[in-house]
């Protein structure tokens, strides 16, 4: 028995939880015939160097009691699953309008996305990023606001879109980038607050966290992020430009 890191109950913990979900790695294709993925460092993939493989994604072993983990945040994971690669019942599906070209820009403008499960579901990675021991993730530090992403996940409250919004951005075009990678999420400050960049599937992710509630707001940020219109924009990052980005803060 021990103490559960998202209910801080007294529990027997489970033995196995991923910090990153499986299914983003299987979906993706990314494991070799060995159920092997293969992972950089920023210096690895900014100097050219070889992957390091790792066996079934990171994971950790008594942070999470089998509550916390199948259910709470099992139930944001399946939909997460839906939304980035589909619901076989069709029932989680977005609509996506397709890519949309603004200023030069290119990107999908996708409805039907719940905010709620969407957000959390994305938070629950970053959280769990942040009290994991894995080597992968020891940039990630995310000090006070770790218990408040905590009770937002335990209590399934994602709060306004400004609280903690998050950008996403595909490099499914950029030919300078490995698709099936997975890179040691980068973490820098910027005027007064924090930014964690995930890099994974062909994805970056890159979360935004301040003690400043007045940090965020604003139209341009809500066209920008997940919100409470149920609308998710994924930016799609041209030739050169997911180098050239992960170069910039290595």
């Amino acid at each position: 028995m021990a103490q559960c890191k998202l209910c801080h109950e007294e529990k027997l913990l489970i033995k196995k939880s991923h910090i990153i979900p499986d299914f983003m790695f299987r979906q993706s294709n990314m494991y070799n015939e060995k159920h092997q993925i293969y992972t950089f460092t920023l210096t690895d993939l900014v100097g050219n160097k070889s992957p390091k493989y790792i066996l079934t994604g990171d994971y950790e072993t008594d942070i999470l009691c089998a509550k916390c983990d199948n259910e709470i945040l099992g139930k944001l994971e399946e939909y997460g699953k839906a939304v980035l690669f589909g619901d076989e019942k069709g029932i989680y599906n977005p609509n996506c309008d397709g890519f949309v070209k603004e200023k030069n820009e290119e990107f999908w403008i996708c409805n039907n996305v719940d905010y709620k499960k969407y957000k959390l579901f994305m938070l629950s990675i970053l959280w769990r990023m942040s009290i994991s021991s894995r080597p992968l993730f020891k940039n990630v530090n995310l000090k006070e606001h770790a218990d408040k992403l905590r009770e937002m996940i335990l209590t399934s409250e994602p709060k306004e879109y400004y609280v903690y919004p998050f950008f996403t951005s595909s490099f499914l075009k950029d030919m300078s980038v490995p698709k099936d990678l997975i890179v040691e999420p980068i973490q820098y400050n910027t005027k007064g607050f924090i930014n964690i960049n995930l890099i994974i599937p062909g994805m970056f992710h890159v979360f935004m966290l301040s003690t400043d509630p007045n940090a965020f707001p604003g139209e341009e940020l809500k066209k920008s992020v997940i919100n409470e219109e149920n609308v998710l924009v994924i930016y799609q990052l041209k030739e050169g430009q997911a180098l050239s980005y992960i170069k910039r803060y290595s």
